[in-house]
């Protein structure tokens, strides 16, 4: 770490709750490490992670939409939360008119994926994570896909609050 650290061209640092983030960029590479640090612990060391697009189709028993970039803070912030503690940056799409003539809120509910993953060639994205979130009978209920370089993987999760099921999404 000593010898890579003498190669730094610049770095930049973020405060976010108790967590400090610093961005180093290298002179002698193109790899970009990320460096977390807590106030309270030291968190492990990682390499810049790919970026994930979301996909969440919502139906909370009043109405159903999909999560939007500039949706409300209290859905998308426990993946902000788990997503910075791992590392993971997490991306919404805008569901701009491009994205509503793409797909619908039946092909993410539906997990479709050719669908979701033609809407998603746009944004670049090196996984995409997809993800049903509904209330049933009091607890909340998700089912989520993860699509990366050709592979998937499948899993369902359930819990009292909302904010339990989609940190879960993070956590796997």
């Amino acid at each position: 770490l000593d010898r890579q650290l003498r190669n730094v061209r610049w770095y930049t640092s973020r405060l976010s709750s108790d967590l400090i983030v610093t961005y180093f960029f290298f002179n002698d590479t193109a790899t970009t490490e990320i460096y977390t640090l807590s106030l309270h612990d030291a968190l492990p060391i990682w390499e810049m992670r790919p970026a994930t697009l979301v996909w969440v189709a919502i139906d909370e028993g009043g109405g159903r939409r999909v999560l939007l970039s500039a949706d409300n803070k209290a859905f998308w912030k426990p993946f902000q939360q788990q997503a910075a503690l791992r590392g993971i940056p997490l991306h919404l799409p805008m569901m701009d008119m491009e994205d509503r003539s793409a797909l619908s809120f039946s092909d993410v509910w539906g997990d479709f994926s050719n669908v979701i993953q033609r809407a998603s060639l746009r944004y670049r994205a090196n996984a995409i994570l997809v993800g049903r979130v509904y209330s049933d009978g009091g607890r909340w209920r998700a089912d989520w896909s993860f699509y990366s370089g050709g592979e998937n993987s499948h899993w369902n999760v359930s819990g009292v609050k909302r904010s339990d099921v989609v940190a879960a999404a993070v956590e796997r």
